[in-house]
């Protein structure tokens, strides 16, 4: 194997590492939105359902 072989694998290595990595950090954040969106969405839903017994 030559160094350019070599260079060349430690390259796709890290690119592969790199989408990873940023798939896991997106997924980890959209995680985060849709917890906060469902519980946005579950107190709006409280205040309706105590509106309308008032």
């Amino acid at each position: 194997m030559t160094i350019v072989e070599v260079a060349g694998i430690a390259l796709m290595f890290a690119v592969s590492v790199a989408v990873i990595v940023s798939n896991v950090v997106i997924a980890r954040s959209e995680c985060r939105t849709n917890r906060e969106l469902l519980r946005v969405q579950r107190e709006w839903m409280e205040r309706m359902t105590d509106d309308t017994r008032d």
